[in-house]
Order: structure tokens, then C-alpha cells, then sequence
């Protein structure tokens, strides 16, 4: 009797491990392929429960694998490209390296419309504002960030005078708020609308600016840089 305890046990144990590893293997996907995104079809406490469990490591290397490639549920494709000409000396200085803007981080501090006004940017949950993220590991370049409401992440290049970003996919996380999702949706739009862009250094640059084909300009003001990735 004994034993047919113990032997149920170590099958239950086994069929366990086994979902868990199968729970984690989508976890994992969900994580890289949307930049942090989770699994559709599993409740929050049940993926920060794996997260926690399995991938504690992984968070620390978020900002690299916001950028790979699409490819699971939970993400949404975007396609998204822009090539923008270099717009004064110090923007025509850095442009000359796509490691001139490696490993930073900024922020939309500024949405100036055509006309003047200034288009208001609302922050996002936990008052988590937008964000453009440059990362360099080797020759990929890669671009990520925050939109208001979802992650979003692609390519960039910095080189002969211009500035190119492809926008590949983003996270499709609920946006209940009108105003976060309207600013999103703008803002990828925008991504793709760059005409050329401009910095105030060329070395050590604290604050940049889009200028899009509509006139509109974005302006972006550099935060605390993420990590070199390992």
C-alpha cells in the first residue's frame, strides 16, 4: 500500500514538473519574443509565480531581449520604419556611429504640433512615461521602449548622416484609458514619420528632438542609461 503512495506521488510529481515546464516554456517565449509580454492564457499570479521561480535571471536581461525577434502569442505585429537625416553639427557628428547612441534611454518630454500647441503626454500605468531605448551587443542594433501602453522593439542603425528605426512588433496589453491609447497609436505613427532629427552635443548628448514630416516635433530628454548588455 505503501508503495503505490509513494509510486502515485513520484507520478504526480513528475506530471507536475513536466506542466510547469510546459507553462514555462511558453512563459519564456512570451517574455522574449514580446519584450516582457505575458502569456495570454495564464492569470498574473500564476506567470509571476513562474517568473519568480524560473526566470529571476532572465529580468535583468530585459532591455536585450525586449528587442529579439517576433514571433508568440501576446505580441502584436508592427511594422514601422523611418529614415531620418542628421540636422546640425552635433546630430551630424554622432551620426557618424550607430554607438554613438548605444545603451541610452529617453524620454517624451515634449509633443510640439505644427500649429504650436503642445499635444498633452500622458503617463502610463505606475506613471510609467514614453520611452525610446537604444541597445548595442556586437552589430545588433536594437530599439525598445514604452508607448503608453505596451512595449514595442525593432532595429536601428546610425550611420552615413542618418538615423533608420524599424519598429518590428509590441506587446497588446488592454489600453483602457482613450488618452494612453491615442498617444500610442500617434506615437508608433510617429516613429515612422521622422524627417530628421537633431542633439544638443555630439559626445554626450541630454536631449533630442524628432522633427516629423508633418511638422510636428518630438522632443526627447535622456535618462538613466540601461545596462551594457552581457
Amino acid at each position: 500500500m505503501l508503495a503505490l503512495v509513494l509510486s502515485a506521488r513520484v507520478e504526480d510529481n513528475r506530471q507536475g514538473a513536466a506542466s510547469e515546464r510546459k507553462d514555462a516554456s511558453c512563459v519564456t517565449q512570451c517574455f522574449i519574443q514580446c519584450g516582457g509580454g505575458e502569456c495570454p492564457r495564464y492569470s498574473q499570479s500564476v506567470y509571476k509565480h513562474l517568473e519568480v521561480k524560473m526566470f529571476r535571471k532572465l529580468r535583468v536581461s530585459q532591455f536585450v531581449l525586449a528587442g529579439l525577434v517576433l514571433g508568440a502569442a501576446g505580441c502584436a505585429e508592427t511594422t514601422v520604419h523611418t529614415q531620418a537625416h542628421a540636422e546640425g553639427a552635433a546630430a551630424t557628428h554622432a551620426a557618424t556611429s550607430a554607438d554613438s547612441f548605444a545603451q541610452t534611454a529617453w524620454q517624451l518630454t515634449r509633443w510640439v504640433e505644427k500649429g504650436g500647441a503642445s499635444r498633452p503626454i500622458a503617463l502610463g500605468q505606475n506613471a510609467q512615461p514614453v520611452e525610446l531605448v537604444f541597445l548595442a551587443q556586437g552589430k545588433e542594433y536594437r530599439v525598445n521602449g514604452y508607448s503608453g501602453c505596451n512595449r514595442y522593439f525593432g532595429n536601428y542603425r546610425l550611420q552615413d548622416g542618418k538615423l533608420s528605426i524599424s519598429v518590428r512588433g509590441n506587446t497588446r496589453m488592454a489600453c483602457p484609458d482613450p488618452a494612453r491609447a491615442a498617444l500610442e497609436n500617434a506615437y508608433l505613427k510617429a516613429l515612422g514619420e521622422v524627417s530628421s532629427f537633431t542633439l544638443d552635443s555630439g559626445s554626450a548628448p541630454r536631449h533630442l528632438t524628432f522633427n516629423l514630416r508633418d511638422g510636428d516635433v518630438l522632443e526627447f530628454t535622456r535618462t538613466q542609461d540601461p545596462p551594457t548588455p552581457q
